[in-house]
Order: C-alpha cells, then structure tokens, then sequence
C-alpha cells in the first residue's frame, strides 16, 4: 500500500510539474507579446508626437499623445479593441480651433510670442519673451522650445531679428 500511494504521489507531482511549466510558458509568451506592444506603443508615440507636434505647440502635442496612450492602455486592460475612429477623432479635436487672420493658431506658443512682441515693439531678446511668456502659462515653458518657434515665425514673415532682438515688422503703406 505504501507502494502505490508512493507512486499515487509521484504521479501527482509529475503532473503539477507538467501544469506549472505549461502555465510558465503560457506566461512568458503574453509577456513577451506586451512587451512587443509597449514597444509598438513607444514608437507610435515618438511618431505621432512628431506629426502633431508640426501643427500645434508641444505642450498640446504631448497632452493629446499621452491623452491617446491612456485611452489605448485603458481599452486594453479592459479588453476592449481600440476605435480607430474614436482615436482619428481625438487626434482632430486641435484641427478644430480656429486660425487666426495671420495664419496663427489662437492659444499657441507662437500667437503668444507675437502678442508679446506687439506689445514691445522695440523688440525683446529671446530671454525676456520666454520670461513674459512663462508669467503667464501655468507650465514654464523651456529655452528649447520657445527658439524653434521664434525661428518659424521668422521664416514666415510675423517677426524679424535684429542682432539679438525680436520684433515685429514695420508695415508700410503701398
């Protein structure tokens, strides 16, 4: 008797150990799938802040990707599939402000750069625009993203540079 329960046990235990490394490589195969999809996510993000990033400030671009982010990881833990059109739909809601006369999008960094230098219009160096600029955002904004808008405004034609002063141009009457 002492024989079969010996091996009753043997049995039992060859067949836990065969249920425990199944259930381990179960395991690691969906953790390596969601690590394949954070990854895919990562690069989404990197992407997709790039593109928006063009048409608005970066501070709008990172809250609308992270806004994404959550959405996705959130329909994901749940088990629900992402919407694409819900998700178009979110990444279009900036699209729907309106444009200014000067093809300046009200709100953006550069709309606030320009109202800046108006009232200045003995121009203003780059520090001084970023410390009036930050007086009145709730998130500083950086040295490294105020100077690539000043740049595009330049190209542009909305503000000008003259040694290390910003201002706005001079219209004359034709």
């Amino acid at each position: 008797m002492a024989g079969s329960t010996r091996e009753m046990l043997q049995r039992r235990i060859n067949e836990l150990s065969i249920q425990l490394i199944d259930s381990t490589n179960k395991l690691r195969a969906e953790l390596n799938l969601s690590r394949k999809l954070l990854d895919e996510l990562g690069d989404a993000q990197k992407a997709l802040t790039a593109v928006i990033a063009e048409e608005t400030d970066r501070d709008s671009a990172e809250k609308i990707v992270t806004s994404i982010l959550n959405r996705a990881l959130s329909l994901e833990s749940s088990g629900s599939a992402l919407n694409l059109e819900s998700t178009t739909a979110m990444v279009n809601e900036p699209e729907k402000r309106g444009v200014s006369r000067s093809g300046i999008k009200p709100g953006t960094i550069k709309a606030e750069v320009v109202k800046i230098l108006r009232a200045h219009p003995h121009g203003l160096i780059a520090l001084d625009i970023l410390r009036l600029l930050n007086e009145t955002r709730k998130i500083p904004l950086e040295r490294t993203s105020l100077s690539p808008q000043l740049s595009r405004l330049a190209k542009a034609g909305h503000i000008q540079r003259r040694g290390s002063l910003w201002y706005i141009p001079e219209v004359t009457a034709p």
